[in-house]
């Protein structure tokens, strides 16, 4: 390298919001190595504005009282009949005391506060902020914890009013409503961390503008894209091909996973393999790459020796492995934790495996606290996350 001991495109970039060209790992990350973000991040305006947090209390009272008026309405229906109307007929396999445990119910209820408010602030700031357009990469980001809050709103009412009752409370509709929901927010949500992968590839292996017109467009049309995939998936199941049904314990609804239908099981097979096996080997391959890159970056810039001050120059590379590595890394293991036993659970259900009710009851809550841990994920990888976290609660020191 004729300057420096980092490859230019690797190192921390403060520019103006409107300025195109060579992209950073630090770009793809949180963008805060040395100075004052000026590019246009979530920390160059004033505190949101009151309705912010209106819409907050707003979001938490459906959140957490939607089981109360549940309740409400079973008990004024259960009095003028035997039989509740939202009652979904649940088989005598499904009724098993894991369902009950109170535990569940407070679980549930910590992760949608997570979820909820988490996910909701992150979206409130980055439109307050106007980051969710410069950087392009924020439409990932966007996309991402936008499926998380529909997911938590849609989902985690209807979960703890459920698992309060040990029961599915909410009819063959809502079922359908709600796997249909959750299942569509979590394609988009995986289809979104893939396209973020391969986009960290494109910057930092192939050299690819990070913020170029053409890649703007180009993360656009695959935000929208990853969103039509995921509606194209979770139609299926509606038009026949697939289905939805009561998960095990018989608290919450997915796919049908047990059904014996050879075109719903081909249909599972699929999903499998498009939404889990695929995604995760195209993710690891790359991000190995992403890592290998960068290493080799950092390598070739202390052997060229330090020019100006040599111990500044490597710390911001090491700064720079380190926060590629972080997010590639807890970005991979929090999908891998989340969604690979439901996964392989799943599959083995879809092959006649007999899966015990309260065995599956862990792979499935942790694929139902996913909304919950990505606002955590964040908050230790983004900095400006953290700052803008702050300002929701008043407190901008």
């Amino acid at each position: 390298m004729a300057e420096g001991n980092v490859d230019p495109t690797l190192a921390p970039v403060v520019s103006d919001a409107g300025t195109e060209g060579g992209a950073s790992v630090a770009d793809l990350t949180d963008n805060t190595t040395g100075g004052t973000d000026t590019g246009g991040g979530m920390y160059d305006e004033g505190p949101l504005p009151g309705a912010s947090y209106t819409a907050i209390a707003v979001y938490m009272v459906i959140c957490f009282y939607s089981p109360l008026v549940t309740d409400v309405i079973l008990i004024v229906n259960c009095r003028h009949s035997e039989r509740a109307i939202f009652a979904f007929p649940v088989r005598s396999v499904y009724n098993t005391p894991m369902a009950q445990i109170p535990a569940d119910v407070i679980l549930l209820g910590a992760a949608s506060v997570l979820g909820l408010l988490g996910n909701l602030s992150l979206v409130l700031a980055m439109f307050q902020k106007g980051v969710w357009r410069r950087p392009a990469v924020n439409l990932y980001v966007l996309a991402i914890v936008t499926a998380s809050l529909i997911e938590s709103v849609t989902g985690y009412p209807v979960l703890i009013a459920s698992n309060f009752h040990g029961r599915w409370m909410f009819g063959e509709m809502g079922c359908t409503f709600y796997a249909f929901t959750v299942y569509t927010c979590v394609i988009v949500q995986m289809t979104c961390f893939l396209m973020v992968t391969i986009h960290r590839y494109r910057v930092v292996v192939q050299q690819m503008p990070a913020d170029s017109a053409d890649t703007r467009h180009w993360i656009a049309w695959s935000v929208a894209g990853a969103w039509v995939y995921g509606l194209a998936w979770s139609v299926c199941p509606l038009l026949g091909w697939g289905g939805f049904g009561l998960e095990p314990f018989g608290t919450s609804c997915s796919l049908d996973w047990t059904t014996s239908r050879t075109s719903a099981k081909m249909y599972n097979m699929m999903v499998f393999i498009f939404m889990l096996f695929l995604p995760v080997i195209t993710m690891v391959i790359l991000s190995v790459k992403v890592i290998k890159k960068v290493n080799m970056t950092v390598a070739v810039g202390t052997i060229n020796g330090p020019i100006g001050n040599g111990t500044t120059t490597t710390n911001t590379g090491q700064t720079i492995q380190t926060r590629s590595l972080k997010i590639v890394v807890m970005t991979l293991v929090v999908f891998l934790i989340c969604w690979s036993p439901y996964g392989i659970m799943s599959m083995l259900s879809n092959f006649d495996v007999h899966i015990p009710p309260s065995t599956s009851v862990l792979p499935t809550m942790m694929t139902k606290i996913f909304p919950a841990i990505n606002p955590i994920v964040y908050f230790v990888c983004y900095h400006h996350y953290r700052i803008s976290f702050r300002e929701l609660f008043g407190q901008d020191d």
